[in-house]
């Protein structure tokens, strides 16, 4: 990272947008490829740190409470987690539809799903969906 980079207003209006509420002063993550090409103006600074991105994050288990047979007590604790379905790995069909099932947690109000896809040959898919949880009566 350069923080507050010298001429950050042109190095943001190049990657991002140039309007009327541009920032003028701010930080940069410079990201230099094999080649050396960076963002215009930005020399790579000595002892940068040379590291790889996976493609790929390895799959993990994520917590899911079981639903199926609930006790008496199990209706006393709030299920207060904010991340309440993570599904690493889902396949459409052939018309690329694909669906998932979860249970909400207790906290009410506005929720937001993201869906990030990427496909065999690597076009990418980026969707928010917004829904409401009220309280039962």
């Amino acid at each position: 990272m350069i923080p507050y980079a010298n001429d950050f207003h042109a190095l943001f209006c190049e990657a991002v947008y140039c309007g009327i509420n541009t920032p003028s002063v701010g930080n940069v993550i410079a990201i230099y490829t094999y080649a050396g090409k960076g963002l215009f103006g930005v020399s790579p600074t000595i002892g940068m740190n040379k590291m790889e991105v996976p493609v790929f994050a390895p799959t993990r288990e994520f917590y899911a409470p079981k639903y199926e047979q609930l006790k008496a007590e199990d209706w006393q604790k709030p299920d207060l987690r904010t991340l309440i379905h993570w599904q690493p790995t889902i396949v459409t069909d052939t018309l690329g539809k694909a669906s998932a099932s979860f249970y909400n947690g207790d906290i009410t109000g506005n929720m937001k799903i993201i869906v990030e896809a990427i496909t065999a040959n690597g076009k990418i898919g980026y969707k928010e969906i917004f829904y409401d949880v009220k309280k039962k009566q």
